[in-house]
């Protein structure tokens, strides 16, 4: 449910969907979001260098280059966001420009018909193959272990196959959890008091989806958008979609627990490498 996350697919698509489709001690600790940009801009200055050896200029992308873009996948939840945001119609347009004035896609589509097909090879690998993964619902991934994403990964991380495997898990659990969330009857139950007070506010809806599917235009989104995330907080339905949140999240990285754990460690091994990478970039 917008207004969420985008930016994966379109800055970072030099790194992943544009271009792509542990041996030590166990690290305690968890991986903040601070974390996760050192990790991420590492990754990026590797990908960066490995392109460069293969003749071809390639910019650093920023993980998140349009900060206030985030995901509400239940309800719209923050009053303030909201009241700033709407329904995030100028965070899509923000992200719109960003695609279109990306660095290394102005750079690739500069390039001639084969030099395209150089480039790509070089990020991507000629043939999907070396490196697979089975995701949680059986869906099996291939990619080439030659290529400058895997070679970035593999540095950064160790082993770019077990890598990509706990990736490949643990991205597919967030949206398994959040039909988990949607189908639980408790989510039908806490969204009774928050359709209650949309109606004495104006707004009759039943549920957020029946809201989202019939989104009236931009001139009233805003005003919409606050009175959704007001109700939301207003009806506890906001502190129990949390509540059910949790409760999903840690049923399922139980279940994939040996994906989940080797992801975690394999970042808190990474962590001081990454910072050596950025540090000398």
């Amino acid at each position: 449910m917008r207004r969420a996350r985008g930016v994966l697919g379109v800055i970072v698509l030099a790194a992943t969907t544009w271009l792509a489709g542990c041996g030590s001690a166990e690290l305690s600790g968890e991986v903040t979001e601070a974390d996760l940009e050192t990790l991420h801009a590492a990754e990026q200055v590797l990908m960066r260098d490995c392109m460069k050896r293969a003749g071809f200029d390639y910019t650093v992308a920023q993980l998140h280059p349009v900060p206030d873009d985030r995901q509400f996948p239940y309800v719209i939840d923050d009053v303030a966001w909201a009241r700033a945001h709407g329904y995030g119609g100028d965070i899509q347009r923000q992200l719109s420009s960003v695609k279109e004035n990306e660095p290394n896609r102005r750079y690739f589509d500069g390039l001639s018909t084969a030099r395209k097909s150089a480039y790509l090879n070089a990020a991507n690998g000629q043939r999907a193959e070396g490196i697979t993964a089975t995701s949680p619902e059986g869906t099996v991934y291939t990619r080439s272990d030659r290529s400058c994403t895997s070679k970035a990964e593999e540095a950064l991380y160790g082993d770019a196959q077990a890598w990509f495997q706990a990736r490949v898990t643990t991205d597919a659990l967030v949206l398994m959890r959040h039909d988990e969330v949607k189908a639980d009857p408790r989510f039908a139950e806490a969204v009774v008091p928050w359709s209650t007070c949309m109606t004495a506010a104006g707004h009759a809806f039943g549920s957020p989806q029946e809201l989202r599917a019939g989104l009236p235009p931009d001139a009233v989104e805003t005003a919409l958008a606050v009175a959704e995330a007001t109700c939301a907080v207003d009806s506890g339905l906001a502190a129990r979609l949390r509540e059910l949140d949790e409760h999903h999240r840690i049923a399922l990285e139980d279940r994939f627990r040996s994906d989940v754990d080797n992801q975690r460690q394999m970042r808190l091994e990474a962590l001081p490498r990454a910072r050596d990478i950025t540090a000398g970039s």
